[in-house]
């Protein structure tokens, strides 16, 4: 019979150098049988995420845990996939096809785009990749209002297919001096603030948007010339 064995389940605790970095260490408790007393072991299985807290393998750990790594420069990686798992669903569902990575950070998180390149690092997206906020700012440049437009357009006879569609009007107070829309008009809110109107077409039954423009803010009658208009483009 062995002098010593384990009495309990291994836990972590986590242990700052005098170098500032921190290290992971499993504990184990055992006791001797022979000396009739407990001691703990420690063994250093890692290191934390700075950016999640979880735990990053280091290389010892990881073929005792079976963790298959691509690069040997790379002890572990590890990448959150539920939200995604659930985004690709609905795209798949949806008759979307290839979805801008940037559209599932905004669902996910509700970000600007410039927060993607941290975001990603720990997300499986649809990009393969990293995106960086130079390409990025390419992407949203290149999304000019022609091809807005003609997407809507197609988004617009997809949904109208399958069901019938409600028209709503809503306005935003705006301190932008930039968009050409943004004008005084009746607030709804009591702001005394100029205002942006948005139009909107979305589904009865599924309450997703299909269409929407965007009109100046002081414009207060909504009548069915400008409903026709929406649908003219």
């Amino acid at each position: 019979m062995k002098a010593t064995q384990d009495t309990r389940k291994p836990y972590r605790v986590e242990h700052k150098h005098p170098n500032g970095t921190t290290y992971v260490y499993e504990v184990f408790s055992s006791w001797n049988k022979e000396k009739r007393q407990s001691y703990n072991k420690q063994r250093c299985i890692g290191k934390p995420d700075p950016a999640t807290g979880e735990l990053i393998p280091n290389r010892s750990h990881a073929e005792r845990a079976g963790i298959v790594t691509s690069d040997k420069s790379v002890t572990a990686s590890s990448l959150i996939v539920g939200p995604t798992l659930v985004l690709d669903a609905v795209t798949k569902e949806l008759g979307l096809g290839k979805v801008l990575a940037m559209a599932y950070h905004l669902v996910c998180r509700g970000e600007a785009p410039s927060h993607f390149p941290e975001w990603a690092k720990t997300h499986r997206n649809p990009s393969g990749g990293m995106l960086t906020t130079q390409r990025i700012s390419e992407l949203l440049d290149d999304l000019d209002e022609d091809r807005r437009q003609t997407f809507l357009a197609a988004w617009l006879r997809y949904g109208s297919e399958s069901e019938y569609l409600c028209f709503d009007i809503t306005s935003v107070s705006s301190y932008s001096a930039l968009n050409e829309h943004v004008k005084y008009g009746k607030n709804r809110d009591g702001e005394d603030l100029p205002q942006i109107n948005l139009a909107l077409l979305f589904g009865q039954k599924s309450m997703l948007p299909v269409y929407y423009r965007e009109l100046p803010g002081n414009i207060s009658d909504f009548n069915s010339k400008l409903l026709t208009s929406l649908y003219d483009g």
